[in-house]
């Protein structure tokens, strides 16, 4: 009897009142339960792949046709809890309970297979096109870190890093030999990754010999270039660029451990002193405009009033801070601080005067009042 019409039988037995099952019950409950036990075998398979983290091959398995999960939902028909209790008391087979618990497990599996399903077929559109090792190492290995429980990614990656690191190695000896430095360098950084399966001690120690000895030459080259260049920008007299070369020159220098005093220190130790000497000048200037700049200000906000006295002295200590700063004092700033100072020295005299009158007239009539008096009195 096919399966379908074996579980149709069984599940109109179970609603009917009919307590007493025919040979064609009997028949259906027989190949129900061969049914369970053959779907039950094929469960246990299905959880075995899962339980080893083979979550491709346990879908794969699944979704061969009959799909399991169809044939399981077909078995687990309405009532059959039902008819089990009643097959007891009928004497009719019953089959062991169906694996459910694999199916939610396989559900589980699905539901985080579609959330790396974007990451998935960009992977097989790389491999696809045959896209270089690198490309397709860093797309398994995205996938590697958000899927642990694949088991076979962390093979599949390891034979992709091992060619990646074969092509890195092969870059090296050729970039070495073209003196493609920029290339060679970007191929040891890549070195520089969580492999699944390091490089062997023996590529890691060639590797370093290379790119060291590749590494000396380059950077003798650049320090001999940088320093010509600065000192090509001393004798133009442009500060900038002259700075920048230097200040290229001391991280290449830093990196390879150039020192004060050999013979890549001797080139360019005028640029380094010629930018000294500019950037001490040029505080200087800067310190000198500043005294300038407060002079004249002083100068053209001056106030004439009774403390011309105590101003003249600050204008005086102005100036004198701007003859030490060895600034030059422009014409025009010198008449300023000329005339300023005469017209304060004028108004300053003036106010003395002033002073000195008043206190001549209030003397005159202090003593005109005691002469007033003196005759008021003796009369």
């Amino acid at each position: 009897m096919r399966i379908d019409k074996a579980v149709m039988t069984l599940k109109n037995y179970t609603e009917s009142k009919e307590r007493s099952p025919s040979s064609a019950v009997r028949e259906a409950a027989e190949d129900y339960v061969r049914a369970c036990e053959s779907i039950n075998t094929d469960l246990g398979r299905l959880e075995d792949l899962l339980n080893k983290n083979l979550r491709s091959e346990a879908m794969q398995y699944a979704n061969i046709e009959p799909r399991i999960e169809d044939q399981v939902a077909q078995l687990n028909f309405p009532g059959r809890v039902d008819f089990e209790m009643m097959a007891a008391f009928q004497d009719l087979p019953v089959g062991s309970s169906l694996k459910m618990e694999v199916i939610e497990n396989l559900q589980s599996a699905y539901a985080e297979y579609q959330a790396l399903e974007h990451q998935y077929r960009n992977l097989r559109k790389l491999v696809l096109e045959r896209a270089p090792v690198g490309e397709r190492v860093k797309a398994l290995r995205e996938i590697a870190m958000l899927d642990r429980i694949n088991a076979t990614l962390i093979e599949d990656l390891a034979i992709l890093e091992k060619q990646l690191q074969l092509d890195l190695l092969k870059t090296i000896r050729k970039s070495a030999q073209t003196g493609d430095i920029q290339e060679m360098f970007e191929a040891k950084e890549e070195f520089k990754q969580n492999w699944v399966n390091p490089p062997a001690p023996g590529v890691v120690e060639e590797i370093e010999t290379i790119t060291s000895k590749k590494q000396e030459e380059y950077s003798s080259k650049e320090l001999t270039d940088l320093a010509n260049r600065g000192m090509h920008f001393v004798r133009a007299k442009d500060y900038q660029n002259a700075k920048k070369c230097y200040e290229n020159w001391a991280k290449i220098a830093g990196r390879v451990g150039v020192k004060k005093g050999d013979s890549y220190w001797a080139r360019i130790e005028p640029l380094y002193v010629w930018v000294e000497k500019y950037e001490n000048d040029s505080k200087v200037k800067e310190f000198a405009e500043m005294q300038l700049f407060a002079l004249r200000k002083a100068l053209l906000e001056v106030v004439l009033d009774a403390k011309c006295a105590q101003r003249i002295a600050e204008f005086e200590r102005l100036y004198a801070e701007v003859e030490n700063s060895g600034a030059k004092i422009p014409k025009d700033l010198q008449g300023l601080f000329d005339s300023t100072i005469s017209r304060m020295v004028d108004y300053q005299k003036k106010h003395e005067m002033f002073l000195l009158a008043g206190l001549f007239a209030g003397g005159i009539i202090l003593l005109l009042a005691f002469l007033i008096w003196m005759v008021a009195r003796s009369r």
